[in-house]
């Protein structure tokens, strides 16, 4: 399974270079030793809270977007980028080299479903996540973060979202919940 371990270690690579990267390099240039290691606290600390910000809030009975949810439904180029016609796994990657870690976690998601070697290789990602994060909650806001601008389900125009494949949906929360019944069953016996 050299496929597997390669991604593995891609992924893993992947997050060491996000921690060691210099996010604000402008203001570390004019910044004091001190003040350029809070900067990269500060943009790691803001990086791992928004894998846990949902794209849908419920405040009251008022809905709340994310800044990304609200980027899906009305920058059209953005969304082309998000959700292409065929998934497949370089664009990943290429997500989680780039810090796009939850668009690189919806594209685990649809690779989820495509066959089962993919099956494979995205549990074994998420269960390496696992150790670093609370992947069941980030799942889950990846999922209705995505799933709400999804072509495959939602038909948008001017901003405003119509739902004409929910059996896509569906189909796409069924995998979610196999994925999180995996997380649930190894990561206990790895921890």
């Amino acid at each position: 399974m050299k496929l597997n371990r390669q991604l593995k270690l891609s992924i893993l690579g992947c997050f060491v270079i996000l921690l060691m990267k210099q996010p604000y390099v402008q203001a570390q240039m004019l910044a004091t030793p001190a003040t350029m290691d809070s900067l990269k606290a500060n943009a790691v600390f803001d990086w791992v809270k928004g894998l846990y910000e949902p794209g849908v809030k419920e405040i009251g009975d008022s809905i709340e977007l994310s800044a990304e949810a609200n980027r899906l439904l009305t920058d059209e180029n953005y969304r082309v980028r998000v959700y292409p016609k065929t998934y497949t796994w370089e664009p990943a990657l290429q997500f989680i080299q780039s810090q796009d870690i939850k668009i690189a976690f919806w594209y685990m998601i649809n690779l989820y479903m495509i066959n089962e070697k993919y099956r494979e290789l995205a549990i074994k990602s998420f269960l390496t996540y696992d150790r670093l994060f609370k992947m069941n909650q980030v799942l889950v806001n990846t999922f209705y973060t995505y799933v709400l601008a999804d072509p495959e389900i939602i038909h948008i125009k001017n901003g405003v979202s119509t739902v004409y494949a929910p059996h896509v949906m569906e189909a796409k929360l069924n995998a979610l919940k196999e994925i999180l019944g995996y997380i649930e069953k190894y990561s206990s016996k790895e921890n």
